[in-house]
């Protein structure tokens, strides 16, 4: 990361720059993790009312409810921080 200093405290500083683009990646993560929930809630629905199969889905299952936590606190720090 070009521009990143480590802070007295410790802290990573990140230039606005790098602060945008960590922005946007986590921004476009959530939106993949809420797509993939999208699609295994329509595979689930469509399984259980006989609609037609969408396949083999396990694998975009993240197994972990943590996954959007890690993304929400990854953006509280940016805004409380960045």
């Amino acid at each position: 990361m070009s521009g990143a200093a480590v802070a007295p405290a410790g802290m990573l500083q990140l230039s606005r720059t790098e602060v945008k683009a960590i922005r946007k990646a986590l921004l476009i993560g959530l939106d993949s993790y809420g797509e993939i929930q999208r699609l295994l809630n329509e595979a689930e629905f469509r399984r259980a009312y006989g609609g037609a199969d969408l396949g083999d889905l396990a694998a975009l299952d993240t197994g972990s409810p943590d996954t959007i936590c890690e993304f929400a606190l990854a953006l509280t720090y940016l805004e409380a921080h960045g």
